[in-house]
């Protein structure tokens, strides 16, 4: 007779992490944590390490920012700081597929107040056993976005894929006519 680790009926199998996930309960939120590379059209690629510890309550995080970017062939920029809000409603269920959007604002003393839609897809991950071990699948997100800068007033669209911690935008501003494309590693959503 097989261990109960190994019972896919599991309750703990089924069910893990699904208590944040279906926006029932309040803890600490990193979301934005992480390192990002971005390339702009005329400018030189930049890395930025940001930290970003803040609150969840269900579907709503916020929190603040500190951020430290390496630019202009190694300078080392003063640290930058902010703080950022969003509401996200998602598929709420591991390994389901469907509708996922999420409306996010910031403000960063280097760049201003900034406010953005996120419109797309998401097919969740979540944690199963295989042949007695446990096992984890990634979420996988496909969208478009839209957003809006008050410090140059200027609007941007664009596009993102998320697997894991990786992450991939590509986004055109209006006003400036600047391409930008960033490729960041954010381990926690």
């Amino acid at each position: 007779m097989g261990t109960p680790y190994k019972m896919k009926g599991s309750p703990m199998q089924r069910n893990f992490n699904t208590p944040l996930r279906n926006g029932n309960k309040t803890g600490l939120s990193l979301t934005n944590t992480g390192v990002s590379t971005t390339a702009e059209t005329n400018k030189k690629p930049s890395q930025e390490l940001t930290i970003s510890p803040g609150i969840r309550l269900g579907n709503f995080r916020a929190g603040g920012s500190l951020s430290k970017s390496l630019k202009d062939g190694g300078k080392i920029s003063k640290l930058d700081y902010g703080g950022r809000a969003s509401l996200t409603i998602a598929p709420k269920n591991n390994f389901s597929t469907g509708f996922k959007g999420s409306l996010s604002g910031g403000y960063k003393k280097s760049s201003g107040g900034s406010a953005k839609l996120s419109l797309g897809v998401e097919r969740t991950g979540g944690s199963y056993c295989m042949k007695g071990f446990q096992c984890s699948k990634a979420s996988t997100e496909f969208g478009v976005t839209g957003g809006y800068n008050s410090k140059n007033r200027s609007f941007s669209a664009g596009a993102k894929v998320r697997h894991g911690m990786f992450e991939l935008s590509g986004s055109h501003n209006f006003k400036t006519k600047q391409n930008k494309f960033t490729l960041g590693i954010k381990p926690f959503r």
